[in-house]
């Protein structure tokens, strides 16, 4: 009910209202004074023709002094006693009584207060009032609160837990049901409330259950459901999927009830048959090892591997797969590792056996990861028999040994070669210097004395003693790019061929050549070494074309969209049988006479060691008189990187 403002100031007490004359209007006078009650009689104006003492003493006012006054003449909170005036012109028109609620602020605290509002007709003069009757309900509001408050955040809590939930009552009908649990089985809430718990299982297991259900209800304990068994849930469309639940008994005043959590494991089922799926196609023996060093899982590769099957591998404790003399202190590296476990390999440094059911020994590699789990920190291991892999170490040791004295003795050779190529290249050159300058004198002193015969044969010597010293610098030559320093670059091919071509052409001017040349053939390797096989290829090209009234040079490549490209010289000159192609890229083979052109058959052998030593290889198709085509392939930048 209304109260004062804070600075109206408490009247003085004087006698109550006068409900009535005689002794039942003093005698029920008596009767509200003494009460607790909160009443108040209102006429048409809204003004107080009776307040009790407790409803005066709560707006701590004077009872005599509201009488015949308003709530507005008494200066009350328009904010509360506005609603309440409204309520009060409905039941004087209406002539009915009404019920409703208000807040009001009572000694500066927010009460909440419930009336009733009771139409009245007097005996005086047919006069109309209204009974007004109020009680405080704060605590019941703020209890009713809390409760509404709590329920909202039970109903939050049970929305937001990942499983579903279900609350079921000892009939198993379900008496609560979460979003979850609508989303898992595809029925609305008002259809899962009401609904036996049967019904969300597939038919063939409902008759069980019930049995089960009573036999929980016989002795409730929080356990999971069904413990050994493979567990199937129905959705409302039929569909069956795995579950695992969990049982919690609740009891309540209306009887006890049972919580089921239930998890959809459809998922996990099917990582689980993944898992052992992988675990079984491993190349390697896996095994899961707890705390006490225990083995608890083996796949099928540690059967193979250590002899034992599965079932005498579980439980057994792991220093049993090695040899005796070291499972002493390997139990203490494993309590040292439990202290720090991290993933590594087992044993750094140093040699691991295994021991397999015979007795066996065997060299093993083992790495070891932590598992931290629910039931406590595991350890897996995975071992591999290393005892091939030893031998081909230990035979690649051997055979590098024999590499290296091999490397050893071709350094002894190379150091012959090269006193053997400054052998050739100072011993051999002086005769055959001197033989073509006598020669040379001869003709020139002696030429009256000589015969045209003889002249001839002077001259015949002077060129064959050239032709040797041109062998001998092509030997020269094919010897250095055997045996020289590869320093690898970028190199260009287009821009080379087109300076090679450019040189030929100012050599030749009146040839007609028409050459093309492809863009951007960028590689990797020797630049000095592929100009010269360019040098080579292009100058055949140009040499065998030379007999073409109109000659075609071409540089290209071919099949560029493969891994490895393919790079051609194309010529349309005097070509040749390919039936001799075998002996095209041998030292001093040719296929053409001198006569017809020159050359000693250096070019072609000097092209081959220099594209063989890129890691590529060269070959050539050609026809007599329709020209020929080279063509060569680079190694990728990784070859020459792991030489």
């Amino acid at each position: 009910m209304p109260s004062r403002p804070d600075d109206t100031a408490q009247q003085p007490a004087s006698e109550p209202p006068r409900i009535g004359a005689g002794v039942e209007g003093y005698l029920t006078e008596a009767i509200l004074s003494a009460s607790r009650e909160i009443l108040c009689v209102f006429d048409r104006e809204s003004r107080y023709r009776y307040v009790s003492p407790h409803a005066a003493g709560l707006l701590q006012l004077d009872p005599a002094a509201m009488v015949g006054r308003s709530w507005r003449e008494l200066g009350l909170p328009a904010e509360f006693m506005v609603p309440f005036e409204e309520n009060l012109h409905r039941v004087f028109r209406g002539s009915s009584t009404l019920t409703a609620e208000m807040s009001f602020p009572v000694r500066g605290e927010r009460r909440h207060f419930e009336y009733i509002l009771t139409p009245l007709k007097t005996t005086d003069a047919g006069v109309e009032l209204v009974i007004a009757n109020a009680w405080d309900v704060t605590e019941r509001a703020l209890m009713e609160k809390f409760l509404h408050r709590s329920e909202q955040l039970l109903r939050g809590l049970l929305d937001a837990a990942p499983n579903a939930i279900l609350l079921t009552d000892a009939t198993g009908t379900i008496t609560l049901a979460n979003e979850q649990a609508e989303i898992l089985f595809g029925f609305p809430h008002d259809e899962l409330v009401g609904m036996h718990i049967e019904m969300l299982m597939p038919e063939r297991f409902r008759s069980r259950h019930m049995g089960y259900r009573k036999a929980y209800q016989a002795s409730p304990v929080t356990r999971p459901m069904g413990a050994g068994r493979e567990l199937y849930a129905r959705r409302k469309d039929g569909a069956e999927f795995p579950v695992e639940i969990s049982l919690s008994p609740l009891e309540t005043a209306t009887g006890p009830l049972t919580i089921s959590i239930v998890r959809d494991i459809t998922e996990r089922k099917h990582n689980t048959g993944l898992f052992q799926t992988l675990l079984e196609s491993a190349p390697d023996a896996i095994m899961i090892v707890d705390a006490a060093g225990v083995i608890t899982l083996a796949n099928g590769q540690a059967e193979q591997l250590f002899g034992y099957s599965r079932a005498e591998l579980i439980n057994m404790p792991v220093e049993r797969l090695m040899p005796q003399r070291y499972r002493a202190r390997h139990v203490k590296q494993r309590n040292r590792y439990q202290e720090q476990p991290e993933t590594r390999p087992m044993g750094i440094g140093r040699e691991l056996f295994g021991q397999r059911k015979n007795g066996e020994e065997f060299p093993v590699e083992i790495s070891l990861s932590p598992l931290l789990t629910p039931a406590g920190p595991l350890t897996i291991v995975i071992a591999r028999d290393v005892t091939a892999r030893i031998a081909t170490t230990n035979k690649i040791r051997k055979l590098n040994r024999t590499l290296e004295r091999k490397v050893a003795q071709l350094s002894v050779v190379n150091q012959e070669l090269e006193a053997f190529c400054y052998s050739v290249s100072h011993d051999l050159r002086a005769p055959l210097r001197g033989l073509d300058g006598f020669s040379q004198a001869l003709l020139e002193d002696y030429a009256a004395e000589l015969d045209e015969t003889g002249q001839d044969y002077l001259g015949r010597i002077r060129a064959a003693s050239q032709r040797m010293a041109q062998l001998i610098d092509d030997l020269l030559r094919l010897s250095r790019i055997t045996r020289a320093e590869m320093i690898l670059d970028t190199v260009d091919l287009t821009a080379i061929a087109g300076e090679i071509l450019a040189e030929r052409r100012a050599q030749a001017p009146h040839r007609q050549v028409t050459t093309r040349i492809a863009p951007c053939l960028s590689v990797e390797g020797d630049r000095r070494l592929l100009r010269v096989a360019l040098e080579n290829l292009l100058g055949n090209a140009w040499k065998f074309t030379a007999e073409q009234p109109q000659a075609e040079i071409e540089l290209g490549i071919d099949a560029a969209d493969q891994a490895t490209p393919i790079y051609y010289v194309r010529d349309n000159g005097a070509g040749f049988d390919m039936a001799y192609a075998g002996r095209l890229f041998g030292p001093f083979q040719r296929l053409h006479s001198s006569q017809e052109f020159e050359g000693h058959g250096v070019g072609l052998a000097t092209v081959q060691r220099i594209i063989q030593r890129h890691g590529g290889r060269i070959w050539a198709d050609a026809e007599p008189q329709r020209g020929a085509t080279f063509y060569f392939t680079l190694a990728d930048p990784d070859f020459h990187s792991e030489r």
